[in-house]
């Protein structure tokens, strides 16, 4: 069982990810502690310009 998700899923073009956090800046982690899950909202942000 892989732990990656499917080709399907997955985004080949770096500037559709752009165009997403840019729509939608949210993502979500999912972690376990003490057998319970904790699902924590994390802000996206990204910088066109190069430094």
């Amino acid at each position: 069982m892989s732990l990656y998700p499917p080709k399907h899923h997955q985004e080949a073009q770096f500037e559709n990810v752009i165009k997403t956090i840019e729509i939608v800046p949210l993502a979500t982690l999912i972690s376990v502690y003490e057998n319970k899950p904790i699902v924590t909202h994390l802000p996206l942000r990204y910088s066109r310009n190069e430094k």
